[in-house]
């Protein structure tokens, strides 16, 4: 006797009815607060990742900053003012 190789099997399918689920209407309500959950999770998420890459980058300046090799910003208000001179005694 030959067993049956596992192509040969026949396969067996069984039907499952769909029974209806009872489920309540959604409401002009229940999208308006999905869609504002949504935004807020996503808010907090940028902040979140937002606050974290900054911490990050002022660690690396801090770190690993540039050296004081450039030269200054030029500006006509960096300037020392000239004193005005001593009054005649």
């Amino acid at each position: 006797m030959q067993s049956q190789s596992p192509t040969t099997r026949p396969y067996v399918v069984t039907v499952i009815p769909d029974t209806p689920t009872e489920t309540t209407p959604t409401t002009v309500v229940d999208v308006l607060i999905g869609s504002v959950s949504m935004a807020a999770v996503l808010l907090c998420v940028a902040l979140v990742l937002g606050v974290v890459f900054g911490g990050l980058r002022v660690g690396y300046q801090k770190l690993f900053g540039s050296k004081p090799d450039h030269m200054p910003a030029v500006s006509p208000y960096d300037r020392a003012r000239p004193q005005p001179p001593e009054p005649p005694q």
